[in-house]
């Protein structure tokens, strides 16, 4: 097993520090020689030094085997050792506690380890009485400098100790146990880990009854000492502490041994002059409209929530309209807070500005302040009509109308100007129009109609985010082509009267033409080249049109003729035939007697037993309705 030595560094200041090093040389101790008083050796195992070590001088600095095995060992390096005016006293602890250097064993005096020449090495055996400490003379201390932000406060930063020193290299302090941090105070108050606290607080703690003092760190940067009374210990800084996150943490020392760390204690510490805090912004989480409002920007959320900056550790109060707030809102360890308002603002304008307050209560300047106004008000329902402007009939399609114009144009007006008004068919939005400053809008939609039935709905939105309620318009898109048609003449004379076929005949002058086509259609009708007029066809796809009176009795053709929704022409012809002259008597007339024993043609007042005798004639039209009367 490897052998342990003790290192005692002993400074100007009389100040302290144990270290161990192993035998093999495994870790070697590196020390700077400007403020050295004294080093002394020993063993871990004896408690006594080792009897003989050798010493090497290379350039200014010492080095040092403890002479433990056969292999030759660096274990210690004084650095800057001959460059001092006073050398540094190498002793050892020998029985019954006392305290002898280390002497030549050669014992030419220009071989002692004060006087060694560069590159020259010798053996040096511990002396046996006061006189070899006599004859090394000499005091130094550590000369560890200062480093980082605590340099100015007043504590010795020696080696080991951390804080950016390179004093001592794999050295280990000996066990002890470890002192605690309990409470922590500033300005009367009583503060928790983790709390924010100005630059001069108050810690307070225990430690073992064998420490002397505890060490305070922040990090591994040495803040201060304090001495161990009776367990306790109480530490207040001298000088104001940097502003941040502070993590402090102690370890109990005494002549020979360092505790372990005791558990960080974290602080964020304020300045005691909050400066002015910044708004960065404002912000909208509500309604259609959210984000970071501009300034004077109209908003919908009555509540907003405001972001921005602060020293860490400071109390921000949010203002509105020169009315604080509350509760105040703890600036974070990077500055950062955030305040939702309480309570809704009222329509209009707002102005919000922001301060901060520390610890101890002093406040500081507002900042400038952010407006914003508050609307919460829905616009007006939009009135709106919609309009074909493809196709054969174009115009505006009525309520439940029908249309062949998959994109039909929506537009209104008297709206308020800004406004955003979106259209929408069910869940599908079709576009958007800002209302110009006449009040009108107007949206071609971008996505084409299916076929079918639609609800279009129309809704204004103001720049708050407000919506208005909808306003809604049902129809129907027929883009399908659709040939025009006549079905049927409609006979409304006396005596014959009723439908009549393609190419039949009637008596009546006016008859009514019945046929079909695409809802909304105009169809265009004619007689034998003549204009007549025109229909519309219904939504059941189904047009009438009363002739004008015909002229003599003929055989007409009327025509019908109408553009698809492609605007491609079709037509229909469809032949009828006046006829309102009477027929000639019938002549020739005779009637027969076909049941009984007595059957034959009657004469002029004959007698028949048949009931249902035959009349027979001449001298009729073909096709033309023979009527019988008796009497």
């Amino acid at each position: 097993m490897n052998k342990i030595f003790r290192v005692r560094i002993i400074t100007r200041d009389n100040d302290e520090r144990w270290f161990e090093l192993d035998a093999s040389g495994r870790n070697v101790l590196k020390i700077r020689a400007a403020e050295l008083q004294r080093i002394e050796l020993l063993r871990k195992s004896t408690g006594f030094a080792p009897d003989v070590i050798k010493g090497r001088r290379e350039g200014d600095d010492l080095h040092i085997d403890l002479m433990d095995s056969a292999e030759s060992f660096e274990h210690l390096v004084i650095e800057g050792y001959y460059g001092d005016e006073a050398a540094a006293a190498v002793q050892g602890l020998t029985e019954g506690s006392a305290v002898y250097g280390y002497m030549p064993m050669s014992g030419d005096p220009g071989f002692r380890i004060s006087s060694l020449l560069d590159g020259v090495s010798g053996l040096y055996a511990l002396g046996t009485n006061a006189a070899s400490n006599a004859a090394l003379g000499g005091v130094v201390a550590s000369a560890f400098p200062m480093t980082g932000w605590w340099s100015g406060i007043g504590a010795a930063a020696l080696a080991g100790a951390g804080g950016g020193s390179s004093a001592a290299s794999s050295a280990q302090a000996l066990p002890l146990a470890a002192a605690s941090i309990r409470e922590a105070w500033f300005s009367g108050r009583q503060l928790e880990p983790g709390a924010a606290a100005g630059q001069r607080p108050t810690l307070r703690g225990a430690a073992p009854a064998e420490a002397t003092r505890v060490e305070i760190f922040d990090g591994d940067q040495k803040v201060g000492e304090a001495t161990v009374s009776n367990g306790n210990w109480t530490f207040t800084p001298d000088q104001p502490w940097p502003t941040g996150v502070r993590n402090i943490r102690v370890r109990a020392v005494n002549e020979a041994q360092i505790s372990s760390w005791s558990e960080s204690w974290p602080m964020l510490l304020a300045d005691a002059r909050p400066s002015v805090p910044a708004i960065q912004s404002v912000l909208d989480d509500v309604g259609p409209i959210q984000g970071t409002l501009q300034q004077q920007q109209p908003s919908d959320d009555s509540r907003p929530v405001v972001t921005g900056t602060a020293m860490p550790g400071t109390w921000v109060i949010v203002w509105v309209d020169g009315v604080a707030q509350s509760p105040a809102v703890l600036a974070d360890a990077n500055g950062r807070w955030q305040f939702e308002l309480p309570e809704p603002l009222s329509a209009g304008e707002h102005r919000i500005a922001a301060s901060a307050r520390n610890v101890e209560g002093q406040e500081g300047p507002r900042s400038g302040e952010r407006i914003v106004f508050i609307d919460t008000e829905a616009p007006a329902a939009v009135v709106f009509v919609v309009a074909d402007d493809v196709g054969a009939v174009p115009g505006v399609v009525p309520g439940g109308g029908v249309t062949d114009d998959a994109t039909p144009t929506v537009s209104g007006q008297n709206a308020q100007p800004g406004d955003l008004v979106v259209v929408s068919s069910g869940n599908v939005i079709l576009g958007s129009a800002v209302v110009g400053p006449d009040g009108r809008w107007s949206v071609t939609p971008t996505v084409a109609l299916s076929d079918g039935a639609h609800t279009l709905s129309a809704v204004a939105q103001d720049a708050a985010g407000n919506r208005s309620a909808p306003s809604t318009q049902t129809l129907t898109v027929d883009t399908r082509a659709q040939p025009v048609a006549i079905t049927r003449a409609e006979d409304n004379q006396d005596p014959v009267s009723g439908q009549v076929a393609d190419g039949g005949t009637g008596n009546d002058s006016t008859p009514t033409l019945v046929g079909t086509g695409r809802p909304g259609q105009v169809v265009t009708l004619s007689v034998d080249s003549t204009m007549l007029g025109s229909a519309t066809v219904g939504t059941d796809g189904i047009w009438r049109f009363e002739v004008p009176a015909l002229g003599a009795d003929a055989n007409y053709t009327f025509r019908a003729q109408a553009l698809d929704a492609q605007g491609n022409p079709s037509q229909h012809d469809f032949g009828y035939t006046l006829d309102r002259s009477a027929p000639a008597a019938p002549s020739n007339i005779s009637v027969l007697d076909d049941v009984g024993a007595v059957q034959g043609s009657l004469s002029s007042g004959g007698v028949t037993d048949d009931t249902t005798p035959t009349v027979s004639g001449t001298g009729a039209t073909p096709g033309e309705l023979i009527t019988l009367y008796d009497n």
